[in-house]
């Protein structure tokens, strides 16, 4: 089993942003990641597709997702830290 990163990333006021849950994935994929101790988005960023695939109940379609979800969140989190720095 890969290594995971237990690191925590704060976003913007706080550091709920970053929680699984709070994402758009699939409620399936979040229970699934979380069994295999992932709970952030900052952990799936930092992860190879070969590492998603030896999850358990992780396979091809479920890292089409999982890609897709940490390109929406690191999208939303460049356009918070923008609308933050012109504040």
């Amino acid at each position: 089993m890969p290594q995971i990163s237990q690191k925590r990333t704060k976003i913007g006021g706080g550091d709920t942003e970053d929680l699984l849950l709070t994402t758009c994935l699939p409620g399936w994929i979040a229970r699934s990641l979380a069994r295999s101790g992932i709970h952030r988005m900052s952990q799936l960023a930092d992860m190879k597709n070969a590492e998603l695939l030896q999850l358990p109940g992780i396979g091809p379609r479920s890292v089409e997702q999982i890609r897709s979800a940490v390109r929406r969140f690191k999208r939303n989190r460049t356009h918070v830290s923008a609308t933050h720095s012109k504040e």
